[in-house]
This record gives C-alpha cells, sequence and structure tokens, in this order.
C-alpha cells in the first residue's frame, strides 16, 4: 500500500493511480463474471465436443481454443461443426 502512496507524489501518476483505485471494484466485479461465463463456455464445449473433435478433448484445451475464437482465430483441424459453422465463417475474412 505505501507503493500507491509514494506514485501519488506527481499529479500525472496520482490521476492514473486513483482512477485505477476508484475502478478496482468494477474491474474486480468484470473479472469474476468473466470467469463464470467462460467456464460455462468451456463446460459446455467439453461436454459437447471432447468426443468428437480435439479442441474440446481436455478443459485445458477447451480454453485455448476458447481463447483463441475470442481473438477471431477459427478452430484448427478438422471441418467446422455446423453448430459452429456460424461462429467461423472464415469465407467473408
Amino acid at each position: 500500500m505505501t507503493y500507491l502512496a509514494h506514485t501519488t507524489a506527481h499529479p500525472r501518476t496520482a490521476i492514473l493511480v486513483n482512477t485505477l483505485a476508484q475502478g478496482l471494484d468494477d474491474l474486480w466485479h468484470f473479472a469474476i463474471l468473466l470467469g463464470i461465463i467462460m467456464w460455462g463456455f468451456i463446460t459446455l464445449g467439453t461436454v459437447q465436443f471432447a468426443g468428437d473433435r480435439f479442441e474440446y478433448s481436455t478443459p485445458i484445451k477447451s480454453f485455448e481454443t476458447l481463447w483463441e475464437m475470442l481473438l477471431g482465430e477459427p478452430p484448427d483441424s478438422g471441418p467446422i461443426p455446423r453448430c459452429l459453422a456460424h461462429v467461423c465463417d472464415t469465407q467473408h475474412v
């Protein structure tokens, strides 16, 4: 906590530190909600596609696939299942 007190010595860094300190509660709630939503998608992907697709064979691989899809990358191997075709539409890119 003393580190934060030392960073507020300069007025411009004080604005940044105070903004982060005031928004910390909102960032924490966002992180919790993001974790819950991602956990749900990881669970659904693993349960639904683990037997058919390598990308969803484990929860870790499901997380990696989810993260890549959030960044805009389609799944790597094999044809895209019909239920994911609208998400991974790469013909318009």
